[in-house]
């Protein structure tokens, strides 16, 4: 049986990967994590592009608060 703590580790792990694919797919951005340079850690995002963006996030956590994985 998980630890509820490792329920919750589970979960931002989920979302982490959930936001990479996101920032990948829709916005063009090949990773999220930190790199020391400007060049690589600021990034040039449309409108259109971040609600893009949101609205899939939105629409992927709907999917997981009803239990499925459409």
């Amino acid at each position: 049986m998980k630890t509820k703590q490792a329920r919750e580790q589970k979960r931002c792990e989920q979302a982490e990967a959930r936001a990479a694919f996101i920032a990948k797919q829709v916005l063009g951005i090949e990773t999220l994590q930190e790199r020391g340079r400007d060049r690589f850690d600021f990034h040039d995002v449309s409108v259109v592009g971040l609600r893009e963006a949101l609205v899939l996030a939105y629409q992927m956590g709907c999917r997981e608060a009803r239990g499925g994985s459409r």
